[in-house]
């Protein structure tokens, strides 16, 4: 287990709306093990560390490239100098160039995340405090909400049953509060990724996953090819509902003197033969039988 650490704030920092809200947003933002409080990795805070007798200076900065929303972790002792994009590598790298040994230190502790004190401006109430506060229950712990969909492995949640989690049982959601939860989603880099209009189904699901075109294109391939459906297991599926009951009628249906089955027509014309045959198991050719035009 690493060593408590003494660390002396040198700068705050600042937060940028473009990171800290943004699309990467899930990675300028950690949980304190402590209370489970959201504290932002500020841009441009610089923290001293005294390890072995010798400071380290952890400086907060952005990438380049592909990497230039990511915080990058610039850790300094001396002429060693050491920049990587985890915070606990940059520190465990200066201290192996500067003692030629290895050791492993928390790099958010060598942050300062330990302290309250040092974090008390961070202001992560901020964002609820906008967009949803004053439209929904003001007993609602938001906090645990995030905190438990960024401490799972699975980035995906169902918006609804996620925040049923921190709301009173059987409680209704007015499109009001939705629509200010969903704007805070996108507040802090959440994406909606569902692959169904809001016509067809309220389901929503939403990613705080990095890689979000990938995430959307795996959806939307899922539910284009029948394997995710927009409707819950627990609700009746009114479509499928529709074509069995429509078999039903076709099969049991008496032929008229004519020798036609005049069934349903004005529905049937609303379908191609391809939909007709798919859905009702009947060979092509029958549907001169089944139909009346």
């Amino acid at each position: 287990m690493a060593p408590t650490l003494r660390v002396t704030l040198i700068k705050p920092g600042t937060i940028v709306p473009e990171l800290h809200y943004g699309p990467y947003s899930f990675y300028w933002w950690i949980i304190s093990n402590e209370n489970e409080t959201l504290f932002p990795i500020r841009l441009g805070q610089q923290t001293k560390v005294c390890l072995n007798k010798v400071d380290f200076i952890l400086t907060i900065q952005t990438g380049s490239g592909n990497n230039k929303l990511m915080p990058m972790y610039c850790c300094q002792s001396g002429l060693h100098v050491v920049t990587e994009l985890s915070s606990i590598k940059a520190i465990s790298t200066a201290y192996k160039n500067c003692f030629n040994t290895s050791t492993r230190y928390s790099g958010y502790q060598a942050m300062g995340t330990s302290s309250r004190e040092k974090w008390r401006y961070a202001g992560s109430e901020r964002l609820f405090d906008y967009h949803v506060k004053r439209r929904t229950l003001a007993n609602a712990n938001w906090k645990y909400f995030f905190t438990s969909w960024f401490k799972t492995e699975n980035p995906i949640i169902e918006l609804e049953p996620a925040l049923h989690a921190i709301y009173p049982k059987g409680y209704e959601f007015s499109e009001r509060e939705l629509s200010a939860w969903q704007t805070m989603l996108k507040a802090v880099g959440a994406t909606n990724i569902t692959p169904w209009l809001s016509e067809e189904s309220k389901r929503q699901l939403w990613t705080k996953s990095p890689n979000v075109k990938a995430d959307k294109v795996a959806f939307a391939a899922l539910y284009k090819s029948g394997f995710l459906t927009s409707i819950p297991k627990n609700m009746p599926n009114a479509t499928h509902t529709f074509w069995m009951c429509f078999e039903l009628a076709l099969a049991n249906n008496k032929k008229t003197p004519d020798g036609k089955r005049r069934i349903l027509s004005i529905i049937s014309n609303d379908f191609t033969y391809g939909e007709l045959k798919q859905n009702l198991n009947v060979i092509f050719y029958s549907f001169a039988l089944y139909v009346k035009f």
